[in-house]
């Protein structure tokens, strides 16, 4: 699966953060929890993942939320497959696609590369101001390894959300 970002504009707003559920918590006791239970020291991670040690502390210490791309290196390095529920917790029942985007360590420029749409698609789709169409809903289960009536169902809860909420 290519994670080519490359139809990115600079400039773009086009957020790379992990918008909700990501627990530092979860992020230590998967790094302590490292290679049955012999642990990974911050250093290493830092080395191998290519994320320094001061933005893991604060991962960790939920003083900063990470980019969705240096999570997923992060959670490669410590064996964490996706979906990364074991880093990001937010109740299936609960899920918009954006958080099913982050699970899977994608960026929005990249998913519109699999799907064979422009970002600003995705973000629509994500918003709920747009449903995707069937072969999009059809492309998006199976990206995510969920059914396309769960699809239908993060769509409905975009566009029910309140007020200023994103999804």
């Amino acid at each position: 699966m290519s994670r080519d970002t490359s139809d990115q504009k600079p400039g773009s707003s086009v957020s790379r953060r992990v918008i909700r559920g990501f627990r530092g918590s979860l992020l230590a006791a998967a790094r302590v929890e490292y290679d049955n239970g012999r642990g990974m020291p911050i250093s290493d991670l830092a080395r191998l993942s290519g994320v320094s040690v001061p933005t893991l502390h604060r991962w960790e210490n939920d003083q900063t939320v990470p980019q969705v791309d240096k999570l997923f290196q992060v959670a490669q390095v410590l064996g964490i497959g996706t979906p990364m529920d074991r880093l990001i917790d937010v109740p299936r029942n609960e899920r918009y696609l954006s958080d099913w985007r982050a699970l899977f360590g994608l960026l929005q420029p990249t998913l519109g590369q699999m799907l064979g749409v422009k970002t600003a698609a995705v973000s629509a789709i994500e918003r709920g101001s747009r449903l995707p169409t069937q072969a999009q809903s059809a492309d998006l289960a199976r990206i995510y390894g969920i059914t396309v009536e769960e699809v239908m169902e993060c769509c409905a809860r975009s566009r029910a959300r309140p007020l200023g909420a994103y999804p």
